[in-house]
């Protein structure tokens, strides 16, 4: 009997190890622009930046075995494969677009040339950096000299989704933009 319960007990732990033991993982995490006192890194995940859940990873390794999981709670996941392997990330929240690339995250798509616990994908909320879809943006107009009188535009805004030269400009057809400074409140503007 004692025989039988200790064979069991072996099974169970050879178990637990073999579940325990992953030669490749990371995480999938919501990019934040800051932290309430400094800004973020793109491409690393910062302390303050939580898991996404329900991201699809599946990783392929040299033999062409493939393991396809799902990102917990708190954005981890972890295979028993390892490296070199492919790492494709997919099926991640509509709301969210990938991240730019930076050192620690990439692109959807990665290669790692040995096992890691740390092959993150770093994921944005286009929300969390505009409160509208098209934003204004605002550029300078290229002045020379002093401009201390002149009320020529310096500083204009535009839709983002405006297109061709202002009705200012020759032969524009375009909106015209709306003026923030004259060259006369700013000085000259260059770039």
């Amino acid at each position: 009997m004692k025989l039988k319960n200790l064979h069991k007990l072996w099974c169970l732990v050879l178990l637990s190890v073999t579940m325990a033991y992953a030669n490749i993982g990371g995480t999938a995490y919501l990019e934040i622009p800051a932290n309430g006192t400094q800004l973020n890194s793109y491409g690393v995940k910062d302390a303050n930046e939580p898991g996404v859940a329900g991201v699809t990873v599946t990783v392929t390794d040299a033999n062409g075995q493939s393991q396809t999981v799902t990102t917990g709670a708190s954005g981890s996941w972890s295979v028993n494969l390892s490296a070199p392997a492919r790492v494709v990330f997919s099926n991640w929240p509509d709301y969210l677009d990938s991240a730019p690339d930076g050192n620690s995250s990439a692109t959807s798509v990665q290669f790692i040339d040995s096992d890691s616990s740390d092959v993150n994908f770093g994921l944005l909320d286009p929300n969390d950096y505009s409160d509208t879809a098209k934003p204004q943006y605002v550029t300078p107009v290229k002045i020379s000299g002093s401009n201390t009188v002149s009320t020529e535009m310096a500083l204009v805004r535009n839709n983002y989704d405006d297109e061709g030269l202002n009705k200012r400009f020759y032969k524009g057809k375009g909106p015209e933009p709306t003026v923030d400074a004259e060259a006369k409140d700013i000085g000259a503007t260059w770039g």
